[in-house]
């Protein structure tokens, strides 16, 4: 066999590395040649589609990357589990699946489990645990997803995402002083966690909540002022940076002067006019009943 194309192969998963020599057995020295090249392609398009939502320089191994076929039951609705990164192991880790079927995660591997869930998001996130640019727990990684974000279904996920842990965190301290009451923070979490985990939310809906989150939840802002200091100290690499959160950023000034714009009516008694047009009431407030 092409010595470059063996070395290639013994890079994969051994139930992959099976597959390849049975394909590429028989073939000539230029058909295994152009089999290399078209697999390397592919490795090259896998990093490019990866590449933006990782932090400059990052590596991105494909002979890393290990999907997990997800048994038949589970495969439309998928796995509340969508990666797992596992290194320092080589041994394989079983688990079962909530359709009753089992699984197992290679070690030393970036998996995802399920092509439901074979998306650049899952796998950079995956990734960045893997070459230890998350900026060191779980949560800070969930805040570059939101960083990170290109498309309104990244956004979505990384704010419901986000607003997940945050929401677990409120709830384990509330837990623990014993209160009954929430809290205003605990309130304005959970809006969060079910405007951004709501089937269809809008856009204003997602800023809303990852304004709460970002800016009002203690826990998710402790984490977002200690990534933005790692950053300026240089602890870890300048994040990738998605157009949706740049949008989110240029439009945070607005966000405030319309909330601020609404306390102010409601203040005054007229909380109904709050939702019409700011040139409407300019002309001349009226109280609606």
């Amino acid at each position: 066999m092409n010595e470059a194309l063996s070395e290639y192969i013994l890079m994969k998963r051994p139930e992959v590395k099976r597959s390849l020599q049975k394909q590429a057995r028989g073939m000539t020295d230029e058909q295994q040649a152009q089999f290399l090249a078209a697999m390397q392609l592919g490795d090259t398009e896998f990093q490019a589609e990866l590449a933006p939502y990782m932090p400059e320089e990052s590596a991105i191994d494909p002979s890393k990357a290990a999907l997990i076929p997800l048994p038949l039951e589970d495969r439309e609705r998928g796995y509340g589990l969508k990666g797992i990164s596992r290194k320092g192991t080589n041994r394989p880790l079983r688990m079962d699946t909530p359709g009753g079927g089992e699984i197992e995660i290679p070690g030393n591997r970036v998996s995802v489990l399920g092509a439901i869930n074979a998306n650049p998001q899952v796998w950079s996130h995956e990734y960045r645990h893997q070459e230890d640019s998350d900026a060191f727990n779980e949560t800070n990684n969930r805040i570059l997803d939101v960083f990170a974000s290109r498309t309104k279904k990244d956004f979505k996920e990384a704010v419901g995402s986000l607003a997940d842990a945050a929401l677990y965190e409120a709830r384990q301290k509330a837990d623990a002083s014993g209160d009954e009451e929430k809290t205003e923070s605990h309130k304005n979490t959970e809006e969060a966690y079910y405007k951004s985990n709501s089937k269809d939310p809008t856009i204003d809906d997602l800023d809303l909540a990852l304004d709460n989150l970002l800016f009002n939840d203690p826990y998710i802002k402790e984490q977002f002022e200690s990534i933005k200091n790692l950053i300026s100290f240089g602890k870890i690499k300048q994040p990738g940076i998605g157009p949706q959160y740049e949008r989110f950023i240029s439009r945070k000034k607005e966000r405030k002067q319309e909330k601020e714009r609404k306390q102010e009516i409601k203040d005054e008694g007229y909380e109904g006019a709050g939702y019409l047009p700011i040139d409407f009431k300019e002309g001349g407030r009226s109280k609606l009943i």
